[in-house]
């Protein structure tokens, strides 16, 4: 039963990732991501994936960083990204699961550089990588929401891609 509740819940997940992508400027982006990171992390924890949930807690805190980036002072430093970057690599070797965790982690370093950029564009084109790292380790650890989401985000980056990004003639 829980297995279907965690699937549920990666559902509500599912609908908040896809919709951040279709944002137009990078502090709804954010906002948006760490809205869904919470949900994730309990996805996570309902399946004893403990690499995907951790990355999701990390996701969070980053979430509200890069949120309040450009509102307060203390959340503009260019370190940010960095560090998110060694708290995710702390985190895999703490939750360690093999090869396996390490996808999670590099989707979270990808990412961490992608939403820290200022231009959507940039944000969009350094998540879809991390989407695809996602995508393999939710087959893996038996997130079909998971699975489901990486696919519609990938499909999700790429609309708002063609939507906003390609040179008009």
């Amino acid at each position: 039963m829980t297995f279907y509740i965690a699937q549920g819940v990666g559902f509500c997940g599912m609908l908040l990732a896809v919709i951040s992508f279709q944002q137009n400027r990078r502090d709804r982006i954010a906002f948006l991501q760490m809205v869904a990171s919470a949900v994730w992390a309990v996805h996570f924890g309902l399946l004893t994936a403990w690499a995907g949930m951790a990355m999701n807690l990390i996701g969070i805190a980053r979430g509200f960083v890069f949120y309040r980036k450009g509102k307060d002072r203390w959340a503009t430093g260019p370190y940010w990204p960095y560090l998110f970057s060694l708290v995710s690599a702390g985190a895999c070797l703490c939750t360690w699961e093999g090869w396996l965790s390490l996808l999670p982690t590099a989707g979270m370093v990808v990412s961490s550089f992608g939403l820290w950029a200022d231009h959507p564009r940039t944000v969009r084109r350094l998540n879809l990588p991390g989407s695809l790292l996602w995508m393999t380790y939710n087959w893996f650890s038996g997130s079909w929401a998971g699975f489901l989401t990486e696919c519609c985000n990938t499909c999700s980056i790429l609309v708002a891609m063609l939507r906003f990004d390609r040179r008009k003639p």
